[in-house]
């Protein structure tokens, strides 16, 4: 008995027969993720259904209904056993059916996720930033740390050293986590190598994000307050000497290029008696007073004070440009005993033209996000599990937001848990299966490891000992460049070429790095991430796999809880073999299944 639900209603199946298609990842293509799916039924067109479907089949239902256009919940039973929970799109109404799509799998979020991708300077938050430095070094030790400025050195001249902000792999992990909802699992090894890989910023392009944030900066606050995207408050106590109540060599400076600020000041003094005068005022790096205003004395004679809103100044303020602030009360002698509210604060309102946007000035804040490379997170998903041999994967037990990445080794390495599926072949007295092929689509006798840009010859091979096969193949490219190292062991990156006595910033192609720290500072290197280190490393099973493949295709009897316990990281064993072997798919329709298989 099948029962099919679409947003929690019990659809009329009928007679339709429901073809279901198991996919897995880690003996899929290796440049997919995939998530299972049926093939389409037609579901009769009874009332109920017409209901269910919101009369999809009416012309003038067809432009806003809710159910159109869009993947609606699904659960199908069979036989009481609920086989899966997944997505369904109504694809067509006819005369006398509903034509639906299912698709579910242990992947289905991520890949719904995938197909939403977005470059990663553009994914997450423009506005964060990092003050850039002759101080920044390579010492942000943290896990996770947000980004960090290890040493690399330019390609032109091996002897200069340099930092530029880089992000761990571990860091855009989360960052991808935090916006996808999903949970991504790698084991202790793999973390590691996550937190010791790095991506390069491979632009310093300002932002005005970053801008509304850091482009001021006030030695004359104990606390910054954001008020709004682009007001800025900054908060200061004076100081009180005998006969004297002072801010002495505050300053304002500018980051970057402001078209213009304008200043709301509010400050006061609260004193017990002897109140003289006071003044305000800013002076600019030339020494010429820009603005000045006298304090007035409140109506008790207590206080000095400047009301917030009656006094403005506006003022142009280009990259590096610095106002110092001053202000003075005199008193006419006598104990001065302040209160605890004495000091004010200053709004600052910016704006801005587009054209101040261009590169970071160094020194300066740099907006760190917003110049990682212009890569898909699709694809920077992707090339972490081509660099170490991943695939993404689930577990019965795990919640439908937790992507595994497991490498083809866990085939190898649960041979111990391997479910026999022997006695479940359809033709269990026949000496051979249904048919045997030796070959992998898609593959060649060297199908090549490479990264995008590789003019060190970072280049490995998956060997298939198969004659008749094209003679190579690209298998996998990085969507980076691989990188030379200068004879210190330190990364030798081309982004900076000497030019007219002075040193010119170009974008270079996005670069993956390994994080080094000798007892000292970090610094970025080439090493080990070379493509022969991570074959050797990473792809044994896949290079026993592959090297003289055996794809079975069987029939099997398989019952509702076979299907609804499948878990592609558990081998099966067929004993009138004597074998084991990966599940790479399987079609089946009311419990008979054909079931494409890798040899181990």
């Amino acid at each position: 008995m099948e029962e099919l639900y679409i947003n929690e209603q019990k659809v009329d199946i009928g007679e339709a027969l429901i073809t279901m298609k198991y996919q897995s990842n880690i003996l899929g293509d290796i440049d997919a993720i995939l998530s299972s799916y049926t093939y389409t039924i037609q579901c009769p067109k009874t009332a109920n259904n017409t209901q269910i479907f919101a009369q999809s089949d009416m012309p003038s239902q067809a432009t806003s209904n809710r159910i159109l256009r869009r993947y609606n919940n699904a659960k199908y039973y069979r036989n009481g056993i609920e086989i899966f929970v997944g997505k369904a799109l109504m694809l067509e109404a006819t005369a006398k059916s509903f034509k639906i799509f299912l698709k579910w799998g242990e992947l289905e979020e991520l890949v719904t996720f995938l197909n939403e991708s977005v470059n990663l300077n553009e994914a997450f938050d423009q506005s964060f930033a990092m003050l850039w430095n002759q101080d920044s070094v390579g010492n942000y030790n943290a896990d996770n740390s947000a980004g960090f400025f290890p040493y690399e050195t330019p390609a032109f001249n091996g002897d200069i050293f340099n930092t530029h902000p880089s992000v761990r792999f571990s860091k855009i992990i989360s960052l991808i986590e935090e916006k996808s909802g999903l949970q991504f699992i790698f084991s202790p090894s793999i973390q590691q190598r996550l937190r010791n890989t790095v991506l390069l910023c491979n632009t310093k392009n300002d932002t005005k994000e970053s801008s509304y944030l850091y482009s001021l900066i006030a030695n004359i606050t104990g606390d910054v307050a954001t008020e709004g995207s682009i007001r800025r408050r900054f908060q200061f106590n004076a100081s009180s000497v005998s006969n004297a109540f002072k801010i002495e060599n505050g300053f304002i400076y500018s980051t970057r290029n402001i078209d213009k600020i304008t200043l709301e000041i509010n400050i006061s003094t609260v004193q017990y008696f002897n109140i003289n005068s006071g003044e305000f005022f800013i002076v600019n790096d030339a020494g010429d007073k820009v603005f000045s205003a006298p304090m007035l004395k409140s109506n008790d004679g207590l206080s000095l004070y400047l009301l917030r809103g009656q006094i403005e100044i506006e003022a142009k303020l280009y990259a590096g440009t610095i106002l110092y602030c001053y202000m003075e009360a005199i008193v006419n002698g006598g104990m001065i005993s302040p209160r605890p509210n004495k000091g004010g604060y200053i709004n600052i309102n910016q704006s801005y033209n587009d054209d101040d946007f261009g590169e970071v000035p160094f020194p300066g804040w740099f907006p760190v996000y917003a110049n990682l490379p212009s890569i898909s997170t699709n694809d920077f998903i992707k090339s972490i599990g081509w660099m170490f041999g991943l695939y993404a994967t689930r577990r019965l037990s795990d919640a439908k937001n937790i992507v595994r990445f497991e490498p083809v080794d866990v085939l190898y390495d649960n041979k111990p848990r391997a479910v026999s599926w022997g006695n479940k072949v359809i033709n269990r007295d026949s000496l051979t299966p249904s048919s045997l092929k030796y070959r992998r689509d898609g593959m060649a006798q060297k199908n090549k490891l490479t990264y995008k840009e590789d003019v060190v010859l970072s280049v490995a091979a998956i060997t298939v000992n198969d004659e008749t096969l094209a003679r190579s193949v690209d298998l996998i490219t990085l969507p980076y460049a691989a990188s030379r190292n200068n004879t210190q062991g330190m990364a030798l990156i081309p982004q900076y070429i000497y030019e007219n006595g002075d040193f010119q910033f170009v974008e270079v192609a996005p670069r993956a790095l390994n994080v080094v720290n000798d007892s000292g500072p970090e610094f970025l290197n080439f090493d080990t991430l070379d493509f022969p280190t991570l074959v050797a490393k990473y792809y044994t099973g896949f290079q026993k796999m592959m090297l003289h493949p055996v794809v079975m295709t069987e029939i099997f009897r398989l019952t509702e809880l076979d299907l609804k316990n499948l878990d592609f990281t558990i081998p099966v064993y067929l004993e009138q073999y004597g074998m084991y072997y990966g599940i790479i798919s399987i079609q089946d329709q009311e419990g008979i299944c054909e079931v494409q298989l890798l040899q181990l």
